[in-house]
């Protein structure tokens, strides 16, 4: 009895001492960086990854060879070195280069060793981590999801203009001009064509003077204006915009229940388009970005590994 309150007791110390070591650690990837928090480090560098397909994360070291800094960088910024023994960021007119991460540390000695600077011997370099998301298309770089999905993002910013002019337009279709028993003059049919095609856009309750011939005995000057498109036309392609959604969804594998915009399916159906979607898309991309984490966690401490929220149903 007296050795398993011991144990419990230094069971108990244990777990004390670990809750006070993970909350140091916590505490110091925050103050790696004095703009951002370390969640806000990685959901920019998350973001990047989604919308470039590459995410770039960058680590600072002190003289003695610890980390110091942890940032992101912009990915649009960013290119890789044929040679691919680093990085170079191109901002304005200049170039930074950036290294692999894990170059600033001998693997053996666990010293710090200086990284040669292939666009400045003798500056400071740092290192990064590259967050790829692969396609066989590219060797270097990653190709977001989205790219599977382009007629359809295409597809809508089209629609989005054919409606947008509709309105522009005051919601008047386009019309036919059916003139008979008379010719109209250049200038007339010059100034009846320019209205339509110029001044009736964007214009409130406009007026238009059309001077005719006067009517004749054996003719009688008419003229009409039909409507070629008299039926509704606001909100037009919307079939095709659901379409174009659905593809825009299934290209990164989500659940159309996480839009908000489901069409009536029932409660057991999304949750369990929501457990897949926790299995099988976020929970494989998880394992990515703590896969990536480890190394700088592992250079902080060997007693914890990094280990990312998982998504609640």
């Amino acid at each position: 009895e007296q050795a398993q309150e011991k144990g419990e007791k230094q069971a108990k110390n244990l777990r004390r001492r670990l809750d006070e070591q993970r909350e140091q650690i916590v505490d110091y990837l925050e103050e790696l960086n004095e703009e951002d928090s370390f969640v806000e480090i990685l959901t920019k560098v998350w973001r990047d990854y989604e919308v470039t397909g590459n995410g770039y994360l960058e680590i600072g070291r002190k003289k003695t060879g610890e980390i110091g800094y942890i940032g992101h960088i912009p990915a649009t910024t960013m290119r890789i070195r044929r040679s691919r023994d680093g990085f170079v960021q191109l901002s304005g007119f200049e170039a930074q280069f950036f290294a692999h991460y894990g170059a600033g540390i001998d693997k053996d000695s666990g010293q710090p060793k200086p990284i040669q600077n292939p666009l400045n011997p003798g500056q400071k370099t740092n290192e990064v981590i590259h967050f790829k998301k692969y396609s066989p298309t590219s060797g270097y770089y990653g190709v977001p999801d989205i790219i599977a999905a382009q007629s359809a993002i295409a597809g809508n910013e089209f629609a989005s203009r054919y409606n947008l002019d509709y309105f522009e337009n005051k919601a008047v279709p386009r019309y036919a001009i059916i003139l008979k028993g008379a010719t109209l003059t250049p200038n007339a049919e010059a100034s009846l064509l320019s209205f339509f095609e110029a001044s009736l856009k964007g214009q409130n309750h406009r007026s238009i003077y059309i001077p005719l011939p006067g009517d004749t005995a054996d003719q009688k000057v008419d003229l009409k204006l039909e409507a070629i498109e008299a039926g509704i036309q606001d909100s037009s392609f919307n079939n095709y915009r659901k379409a174009n959604l659905s593809d825009i969804l299934m290209a990164h594998r989500v659940p159309i229940s996480k839009v908000s915009t489901g069409d009536g399916g029932s409660l057991a159906i999304a949750r369990d388009a929501d457990k897949t979607f926790k299995e099988q898309v976020c929970g494989p991309e998880q394992r990515i970005a703590e896969k990536k984490l480890s190394g700088p966690i592992k250079e902080l401490t060997d007693s914890f590994d990094i280990k990312l929220n998982e998504m609640t149903l």
